[in-house]
């Protein structure tokens, strides 16, 4: 895996040992081994100055890729990683798993922020907004939810059903409220607009817009 400025390249030796190797001369910068279960994904962070690895068993782990690294190690789930977004400006990491929740750690020690509950199924999405204030997750079963970071709570989600999908949205009073929408077929991904204020969701050969405020849709994009 290369680093985002394409000065350093990662490498995994037998699922067991990370080395990092300086690009273009291979000089060896540093490398460290893994205890426990087979490592599974490597990613930087943006701005390339942390190394995420995660292993099958939901655990990951903050490297700093210098010269003289640092490793942090957290139990991050029950299950193993599946999507990861890295937020550079707020040092925030929001991790997706199998065993269908999501987390948001602080960086570089990997200190639990929020974990969310609410999905059916892994998560296979995960995005933060550009301003990190709101996390939106989606699930294999085609529900996205949107939530606040700082707090945890749920802003809205949208769930797919027979009839087309209703939305809930966060009341002022709190509890979620209920609206339907008619598209039934379940989303495949959740992204936000780099403004913040949209959400795109693809759903077969469409793309559906959504306020990231509320879920309103907004438009279809065939």
């Amino acid at each position: 895996v290369f680093s985002p400025d394409e000065s350093c390249v990662a490498v995994m030796t037998d699922r067991t040992e990370i080395t990092l190797y300086e690009v273009p001369t291979g000089r060896e910068i540093s490398s460290i081994a893994m205890r426990g279960a087979d490592l599974d994904k490597m990613s930087f962070s943006s701005d390339g100055q942390l190394l995420l690895a995660t292993s099958e068993d939901g655990r990951a782990t903050i490297w700093t890729a210098s010269s003289d690294p640092h490793t942090n190690q957290v139990e991050a789930h029950q299950g193993e990683i599946l999507q990861i977004d890295h937020h550079a400006a707020r040092n925030l990491l929001l991790t997706g798993s199998y065993d269908g929740t999501a987390a948001v750690w602080s960086l570089p020690e990997m200190r639990l922020q929020q974990r969310y509950h609410g999905h059916d199924g892994e998560l296979i999405a995960v995005d933060f907004s550009p301003d990190g204030a709101l996390a939106a997750t989606l699930d294999a079963t085609g529900t996205m939810h949107v939530w606040k970071v700082q707090s945890g709570e749920e802003v809205f989600r949208i769930n797919p059903g027979s009839d087309g999908f209703s939305r809930h949205v966060l009341g002022t009073g709190g509890g979620l409220r209920s609206n339907m929408l008619n598209f039934p077929a379940p989303l495949s991904t959740g992204i936000f607009t780099p403004d913040g204020r949209r959400l795109l969701a693809f759903q077969d050969d469409a793309m559906r817009v959504f306020d990231s405020r509320d879920g309103t849709a907004q438009a279809t994009l065939a």
